[in-house]
Formats: structure tokens, sequence, C-alpha cells
């Protein structure tokens, strides 16, 4: 049997999540009563501009980039061909990602009053960096940053893949949507909708398999049996593209900058509306956004009642049009060439979700609806295609937001420590011996007074 990393010497677990603009570090407090958790923000991206005030200019020779340790795996994964320009720019964001981690380590342990020794880590990466990254760029990274020792086991820094957070999610019972059930062997679609300057699809077929911790209960764990990254015709001017490429199709007359800026702003507002509550897509493409507007509203633009009346017709499919023709086109090719080969018998459902980037960009999340449609609709059509599953009343994608990423971190430390616990061997002590308090409690003690039994 394989030798147990002895968790029993840590007090804490700083689970580190990698995967956005923002870098967050949770907190966990381990075989304790207390289970403490804190939750820390790096500030990275956006919210770093954000938080530099705008008569401030930064010093010169910095470089602002969105994520330290993504710019280092770039870097790292092209380390064959790399440039003098590339391993200058790899020893300054080394360098700063080892600052940041010792910077993170000592605020935990200033806060706590706790050594070194007290913190063991998790590391949760974006599915698509390899084993090579996990163990060729991230143990030397925390070994050299002082986090752990070259001497550690594997134990001590563990990693998950966001593939795993988002398996883990979906059969998890949370508030108003119970976990769905899925079933080994059979395999699902995960579809991940994501925004960086273009909107982006990456598909990802698994199938449902035993999990590596006996004590993650039903919860099955994912095996990545291939997986393709789409890039779509959907970006931050396409909206606005299509909006006025429909206005001016219903209302037959070219409209203001002003105009259109307006009617965007109205656009945005739905997208809130839509963001807070759990509805079909059917509804959100159905929408009239315009509807509500008075007449007064629009004739300030010079629009008659008959232009009026068509704009208030208007649906937020329509808006789309322009955007979702193309953009069905590139997903219904890249999503058959990736499903080719495959057995419509095994492949039971496709998940949608979208990313914490694209939840708060309006015109990226309404990419989400249109996949909805689109999936329902490949599955009237193609017989191969997998159903669009809904676990919840009435939405059928998934917000991989903050507080469910913690949730769903935590439980699987939870697996972990639960299967630690449970496969540690028992001592059993002769009753003459003193007992003291040992260095490890790797092996649990259990007292058991051995007499001489009378009848």
């Amino acid at each position: 049997m394989e030798e147990l990393y002895d968790y029993s010497r840590h007090r804490y677990c700083i689970a580190i999540d990698l995967e956005h603009d923002t870098i967050t570090s949770t907190l966990i407090a381990i075989n304790r009563p207390t289970k403490k958790s804190d939750r820390k923000v790096i500030v990275g991206g956006d919210l770093a501009e954000k938080a530099i005030p705008a008569s401030m200019s930064l010093p010169k020779r910095v470089i602002h980039v969105r994520n330290i340790f993504s710019e280092l795996v770039k870097i790292y994964l092209k380390s064959e061909q790399k440039s003098l320009d590339d391993t200058a720019q790899y020893a300054v964001f080394y360098e700063a990602a080892v600052d940041l981690l010792q910077e993170l380590l000592d605020d935990y342990k200033q806060e706590l009053n706790s050594l070194n020794m007290d913190f063991y880590y998790t590391l949760v990466l974006p599915t698509n960096w390899d084993y090579k990254t996990r163990e060729g760029l991230f143990q030397p990274l925390f070994v050299k940053a002082g986090l752990i020792h070259k001497n550690d086991g594997q134990g001590r820094l563990v990693f998950f893949s966001v593939l795993e957070l988002n398996f883990q999610n979906i059969q998890m019972d949370r508030p108003f949507r119970k976990g769905v059930e899925l079933k080994y062997g059979d395999q699902y679609v995960m579809c991940t909708v994501d925004y960086q300057g273009i909107c982006s699809v990456d598909l990802q077929l698994v199938s449902a398999q035993y999990p590596a911790f006996i004590s993650a209960e039903r919860k099955w764990a994912p095996q990545l049996l291939k997986q393709v990254h789409i890039e779509m015709p959907y970006g931050s001017n396409q909206l606005r593209l299509s909006l006025i490429a429909c206005l001016e199709k219903h209302c037959g007359t070219t409209l203001s900058p002003e105009f259109i800026d307006e009617m965007l702003l109205i656009i945005s507002g739905d997208f809130n509306f839509f963001k807070s509550i759990q509805i079909s897509f059917q509804i959100v493409l159905s929408r009239r956004p315009f509807d509500h507007l008075e007449y007064r509203e629009f004739e300030r633009y010079g629009l008659n009642r008959r232009k009026i009346d068509a704009m208030r017709s208007i649906t937020m499919e329509d808006i789309f049009k322009h955007i979702s023709v193309p953009a069905e086109k590139v997903f219904e090719n890249e999503s058959s060439k990736f499903l080719a080969g495959t057995s419509n018998i095994k492949i039971k459902s496709i998940f949608i979700f979208y990313t914490t980037r694209v939840n708060s960009i309006s015109k990226a999340l309404w990419l989400t609806p249109l996949l909805e449609k689109w999936t329902k609709q490949y599955k009237d059509e193609l017989k191969s295609f997998p159903k669009l599953i809904g676990y919840r009343t009435c939405s059928v994608f998934c917000d991989i937001d903050d507080s469910a990423r913690e949730v769903t971190i935590k439980q699987l430390v939870a697996n972990q420590m639960k299967e630690f616990n449970k496969r540690r061997n028992p001592v059993i002590l002769p009753k003459e011996i003193t007992i003291q308090q040992p260095k490890s409690w790797l092996k649990p003690i259990i007292f058991i007074n051995i007499g001489k039994m009378t009848p």
C-alpha cells in the first residue's frame, strides 16, 4: 500500500485559484473542531487598473500583466524555442511570482501567529495546464518561494483542475437546486464560455469515473477524453454592429450614434435583470427590450410612429441575428468535428458554464442563451448530439461564481482529509506505557485496557 502523506503535521490548507485575472486564496482549517475559512483577493487585471487612481501614472519599466502565473506559464510552455527577450521576461515574472507567494504566506503567518509547517497548499489550475507545467514549474516555484521544502512529499502541494471543480460542482446540492445524478462510465460534454476581448467556447468530453478518494461519497471524477478551443466571431464591437443592422432593417433609416449608445444601455439593463433570475433561453430571446419605452423617448430622435412601433416590436433574437448567424456556423462546424467518431449512446448530456469574466460583461453573457438554443436545435436535428441538461427550475447553465468555486474547493479538500483520516493505521499500546503527546498524529492511538477477565 502506498505511503500516505502526513497531513496531521499541518493546521491549515491555503487554496490558491489561478484560473482568472483576479487570483484568490482561501484559508481552510483542517483536522480541527473550528473550521476557520478566510478568503483573500490578490488584485490583478482590470481590478488592479481600477485600484490605481487615474491621475497616478505607473513607474517606468513596470509591466502590467493580467495574471502573473498565466504569463509565466505561457513563456514556460515555449521553453524549447525561447528567445533572449522571453528569457529575460521569464526571469522577471518568476521573481514576481516568488515575491507574491512569499507575501501571501507571510500575511497568513502574521494573521494566525503560525509557522511555515502549519500550512499545506492546493492549486486550482486551468485544465489545459498539463502535468509538465504542474511538476516542472509550480513545484520548484513553491520550493524557491520557501512555501515547501524540496524533500516534502507530493501531498504538500496538491493540484486540482478547473474541470474537476466544475464536475464536482454539478453533482453538489446547492441552494435552490439539487445536484445532478451522473452515472459511472457515461460521457458528458462540458461547454465553457469565456471572454478575453473575444468570446471563446471550450468543449471537453469527459467520462465519469471512480474518484481517487473513497470518501468522495457518490461524487464521480472526470476523465478528460478530448477537448477543443473555439474562438467565436463575437467580439466587443459585434453587438453594436448587429444592433445597427437590426434597427436599419426594421426602421428603414440610419440612426445617430447617440441613439445607438442609449439603446445599448437599455440592453445592458436587461442583462442585469436576466443575470439576477433563472429563466429559459426562450424567454430571454423573445424579450422586447424597447417595448416599455414611451413615444416621446423616441420622438426626440426624429422617429415617427411607424418606426417607433417597429422598434418596440424588436426582440433580443432579432438583435442577435447578425451576430448569431456566423457564430452559429462556427460552433456547429467545430462541435460536429469534435463529436465525430463518438458514441451517442455513451454521451448523455452537455453542460454549459460561463466564467466570472463573462458574468461581468453583458455583451459576452448574451452568448449563453444562443448556445442553449443551438444545442437544443442540434439535438432535435441530429440524433448524435447530446441533450442539453437542465438541473435548475428554468436555467440550464451554471454560473461559476466565486462563492460556488470556494464551496467546491472546500469540498475537495474535505474529501482529501476524510480519506487521510480513514486510511491511517491505528496503534495499540500496552496499559503500563506512559503516554506523551507524539510529534505526529499520523497513526491515531487507541487505548485498550487489557486486564484479567473474571467470570
